[in-house]
Protein backbone atom coordinates (compact mmCIF):
# COMPACT_ATOMS: atom_id res chain seq x y z
CA UNK A 1 0.00 0.00 0.00
CA UNK A 2 1.46 3.24 -0.84
CA UNK A 3 0.83 5.55 1.10
CA UNK A 4 1.01 9.48 0.79
CA UNK A 5 3.35 10.47 3.07
CA UNK A 6 5.98 8.42 4.99
CA UNK A 7 4.77 6.66 8.14
CA UNK A 8 4.79 2.49 8.70
CA UNK A 9 2.03 0.51 7.89
CA UNK A 10 1.85 -0.31 11.87
CA UNK A 11 1.06 3.38 12.49
CA UNK A 12 -1.30 3.77 9.69
CA UNK A 13 -3.00 0.56 11.36
CA UNK A 14 -3.18 1.63 14.33
CA UNK A 15 -4.49 5.27 13.19
CA UNK A 16 -7.47 3.46 11.45
CA UNK A 17 -8.06 1.25 14.01
CA UNK A 18 -8.55 4.05 16.15
CA UNK A 19 -11.18 5.65 13.50
CA UNK A 20 -13.62 2.86 13.05
CA UNK A 21 -13.04 2.43 16.84
CA UNK A 22 -14.77 5.97 17.07
CA UNK A 23 -17.19 5.33 14.00
CA UNK A 24 -18.40 1.95 15.87
CA UNK A 25 -18.16 3.24 19.20
CA UNK A 26 -21.93 5.75 18.66
CA UNK A 27 -23.22 2.63 16.31
CA UNK A 28 -22.67 -0.07 19.18
CA UNK A 29 -23.66 2.09 22.45
CA UNK A 30 -27.36 2.33 21.76
CA UNK A 31 -27.47 -1.56 20.67
CA UNK A 32 -25.83 -2.76 23.85
CA UNK A 33 -28.49 -0.20 25.70
CA UNK A 34 -31.38 -1.53 23.98
CA UNK A 35 -30.32 -4.77 24.61
CA UNK A 36 -30.05 -4.41 28.05
CA UNK A 37 -26.14 -4.84 28.63
CA UNK A 38 -25.81 -2.51 31.49
CA UNK A 39 -23.64 -2.71 34.47
CA UNK A 40 -25.16 -3.98 38.03
CA UNK A 41 -23.52 -1.84 41.36
CA UNK A 42 -22.28 -3.33 44.16
CA UNK A 43 -24.77 -2.53 47.40
CA UNK A 44 -21.89 -1.70 49.57
CA UNK A 45 -20.24 1.15 47.39
CA UNK A 46 -21.05 4.71 47.73
CA UNK A 47 -24.26 5.86 46.93
CA UNK A 48 -22.83 8.09 44.45
CA UNK A 49 -21.84 5.11 42.07
CA UNK A 50 -25.84 4.58 41.98
CA UNK A 51 -26.30 6.36 38.48
CA UNK A 52 -23.65 4.22 37.04
CA UNK A 53 -26.61 1.42 36.98
CA UNK A 54 -27.03 0.64 33.69
CA UNK A 55 -24.21 1.92 32.08
CA UNK A 56 -23.30 -0.63 28.59
CA UNK A 57 -21.20 -3.13 29.37
CA UNK A 58 -19.13 -5.17 26.94
CA UNK A 59 -17.62 -1.69 25.29
CA UNK A 60 -14.52 -3.72 24.81
CA UNK A 61 -16.00 -4.88 21.78
CA UNK A 62 -15.85 -1.38 19.98
CA UNK A 63 -11.78 -1.10 20.44
CA UNK A 64 -11.82 -5.24 20.04
CA UNK A 65 -13.74 -5.57 16.61
CA UNK A 66 -11.46 -3.12 14.67
CA UNK A 67 -8.02 -4.52 16.08
CA UNK A 68 -8.56 -7.89 14.60
CA UNK A 69 -10.54 -6.81 11.33
CA UNK A 70 -7.63 -5.11 10.48
CA UNK A 71 -4.93 -7.59 11.72
CA UNK A 72 -6.70 -9.85 9.74
CA UNK A 73 -6.11 -8.05 6.73
CA UNK A 74 -2.67 -7.37 7.92
CA UNK A 75 -1.63 -10.97 8.31
CA UNK A 76 -1.79 -11.38 4.65
CA UNK A 77 1.12 -9.44 5.02
CA UNK A 78 3.11 -10.63 7.63
CA UNK A 79 2.19 -14.10 8.87
CA UNK A 80 3.54 -12.97 12.50
CA UNK A 81 0.26 -11.63 13.11
CA UNK A 82 -1.82 -14.25 13.48
CA UNK A 83 -0.42 -15.68 17.04
CA UNK A 84 -1.07 -12.09 18.24
CA UNK A 85 -4.76 -12.19 17.13
CA UNK A 86 -5.20 -15.29 18.74
CA UNK A 87 -4.09 -13.64 22.14
CA UNK A 88 -6.27 -10.33 21.37
CA UNK A 89 -8.87 -12.80 21.21
CA UNK A 90 -8.56 -14.83 24.11
CA UNK A 91 -8.19 -12.16 26.35
CA UNK A 92 -11.34 -10.60 24.55
CA UNK A 93 -12.96 -13.56 25.66
CA UNK A 94 -12.23 -13.19 28.87
CA UNK A 95 -13.63 -9.86 29.31
CA UNK A 96 -16.92 -11.04 27.22
CA UNK A 97 -17.42 -13.74 29.06
CA UNK A 98 -16.63 -11.59 32.98
CA UNK A 99 -19.21 -8.62 31.21
CA UNK A 100 -21.81 -11.57 30.45
CA UNK A 101 -22.24 -13.07 33.82
CA UNK A 102 -22.61 -9.87 34.84
CA UNK A 103 -25.29 -9.23 32.83
CA UNK A 104 -27.13 -12.63 32.66
CA UNK A 105 -26.38 -13.50 36.12
CA UNK A 106 -26.68 -9.99 37.88
CA UNK A 107 -23.58 -10.85 39.51
CA UNK A 108 -22.01 -7.42 39.94
CA UNK A 109 -18.32 -9.10 39.89
CA UNK A 110 -18.72 -11.60 36.78
CA UNK A 111 -15.67 -13.67 37.06
CA UNK A 112 -13.97 -14.33 40.15
CA UNK A 113 -10.88 -13.12 40.77
CA UNK A 114 -8.96 -16.62 40.61
CA UNK A 115 -11.25 -17.43 37.19
CA UNK A 116 -9.76 -14.59 35.65
CA UNK A 117 -6.55 -14.64 36.42
CA UNK A 118 -6.79 -18.58 35.47
CA UNK A 119 -7.93 -17.76 31.92
CA UNK A 120 -5.57 -14.25 31.56
CA UNK A 121 -2.70 -16.78 32.74
CA UNK A 122 -3.79 -19.78 30.41
CA UNK A 123 -3.48 -17.58 26.87
CA UNK A 124 -0.93 -15.37 27.97
CA UNK A 125 1.57 -19.70 28.74
CA UNK A 126 -0.26 -20.33 25.82
CA UNK A 127 1.40 -17.40 23.66
CA UNK A 128 4.91 -17.54 25.64
CA UNK A 129 5.76 -21.54 24.80
CA UNK A 130 3.97 -20.86 21.10
CA UNK A 131 6.22 -17.93 20.39
CA UNK A 132 9.31 -19.83 22.27
CA UNK A 133 9.29 -22.77 19.75
CA UNK A 134 8.59 -21.08 16.93
CA UNK A 135 10.46 -17.39 17.09
CA UNK A 136 14.05 -16.54 17.56
CA UNK A 137 15.02 -16.36 20.84
CA UNK A 138 17.30 -12.84 20.46
CA UNK A 139 15.81 -9.86 21.91
CA UNK A 140 16.70 -6.55 21.27
CA UNK A 141 17.84 -4.00 23.85
CA UNK A 142 15.87 -0.48 23.09
CA UNK A 143 17.85 2.12 22.47
CA UNK A 144 21.24 0.44 22.15
CA UNK A 145 20.61 -0.45 18.41
CA UNK A 146 19.27 -3.54 16.49
CA UNK A 147 22.77 -5.22 16.69
CA UNK A 148 22.79 -5.61 19.99
CA UNK A 149 20.67 -8.37 21.34
CA UNK A 150 20.61 -10.48 24.52
CA UNK A 151 19.87 -14.59 23.62
CA UNK A 152 17.55 -15.95 25.95
CA UNK A 153 17.92 -19.99 25.52
CA UNK A 154 16.09 -22.51 27.60
CA UNK A 155 12.85 -21.20 29.86
CA UNK A 156 14.21 -17.38 30.29
CA UNK A 157 12.42 -17.05 26.46
CA UNK A 158 8.54 -18.52 27.65
CA UNK A 159 9.42 -16.30 30.77
CA UNK A 160 9.88 -13.14 29.23
CA UNK A 161 6.99 -13.23 27.07
CA UNK A 162 5.04 -14.11 30.09
CA UNK A 163 6.37 -10.91 31.77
Amino acid sequence: MNLPFNISMHVFMFILSFALSLILGPMLIPMLTRLKFGQTVRDDGPKSHYKKTGTPTMGGMIFLIPVVVLAAYYAGQDKRVIPLIFVTLGFGLIGFIDDFIKVVKKRKDGLYWNQKMFGLLLVAVTFAVYVSRTQTSDIIIPFMGMDKTVSLDGCLFPLWWLF
